[in-house]
């Protein structure tokens, strides 16, 4: 996909991966409405965006709040006929887990799944615009979900966080179904699963730590690194389903189908190593 003069939609632009996809394709043309619990993030992103001679207007958004995605939906209606892509980007992490409360359970699911379905359920109608030919119906768009390798490879110090993203795959999923069944052959849905990578989810989270320890042994992708790869496999012409961005998020995947009892022992192995120094669940 052509990302000149294209309307994006970004949830989660104000930092992090989220920032780094809108700056990217700002550069490359794109014409964006960014949405963020942070304004003043948004505020620093829209500056990096128009110092690149981009365009990019912003909405500050709580995703868990249907009266703030209706107020978004709106100012996107004033200014663009349609979205061309829209990115689901917004999400938190937490290392509670079943040791936990159902309150942080809540929590996070409220964010990192029902966040995600409430975008997309309010910004549908919106979705694509006229792909040309002979059937004027014919949408062409695309979406793009942010889920994680912790989705895929449970790890036990990401419980709950694991979860919601095993959830975000499977909405992506059904969200190819869907179009499927809406004989809609030209919207597509691409659903990227990184590893851990340099991202302002880990600040003041029990991962702080180890994070900022590969930061300084570069043994961690950074958010541009990760968005430059998102980038590519959106501008192929086929439809790009599952996107694992690394080498380590390709074998695990591999791995996670193939020898599920193997990969869950070398999460359980890798905890124990280089992360159980944090606080234990439910303490």
């Amino acid at each position: 996909m052509d990302f000149k003069d294209k309307n994006v939609l970004i949830t989660g632009a104000a930092s992090g991966l989220g920032r780094s996809l809108a700056i990217k394709l700002a550069r490359l043309g794109a014409k964006e409405m960014l949405l963020d619990i942070s304004e003043d993030g948004l505020k620093e992103t829209c500056a990096a965006i128009t110092s690149a001679g981009g365009m990019a207007v912003s909405c500050k958004v709580d995703v868990t709040r249907q009266e703030d995605i209706d107020r978004a939906r709106e100012m996107v209606q004033q200014s663009h006929p349609a979205i061309d892509i829209l990115i689901a980007c917004a999400g938190i992490l937490t290392t509670k887990g079943f040791g936990d409360t159902y309150a942080d359970y809540e929590k996070i699911m409220a964010v990192n799944v029902n966040g995600y379905a409430r975008t997309i359920f309010s910004f549908l109608p919106l979705l694509g615009r006229d792909a040309g030919g002979k059937q004027p119906s014919l949408k062409r768009g695309l979406v793009i979900t942010i889920s994680s390798m912790a989705g895929l490879v449970m790890t036990p110090n990401l419980q709950f966080y694991g979860i919601s993203k095993a959830a975000t795959r499977a909405m992506a999923k059904a969200l190819r179904q869907h179009y499927w069944m809406a004989s809609q052959p030209h919207m597509k849905v691409m659903n990227v699963n990184p590893p851990q990578f340099d991202t302002q989810l880990y600040v003041n989270s029990d991962l702080d730590a180890w994070i900022a320890k590969l930061r300084r042994q570069k043994k961690i992708p950074s958010p541009d690194t990760i968005a430059d790869i998102v980038i590519k496999a959106a501008r192929k012409n086929k439809e790009p389903q599952e996107v694992y961005p690394t080498a380590l998020a390709r074998l695990g995947a591999f791995g996670a189908r193939w020898f599920p009892g193997l990969i869950e022992y070398s999460a359980r192995a890798y905890y124990k190593k280089n992360q159980k120094a944090g606080p234990a669940p439910g303490s």
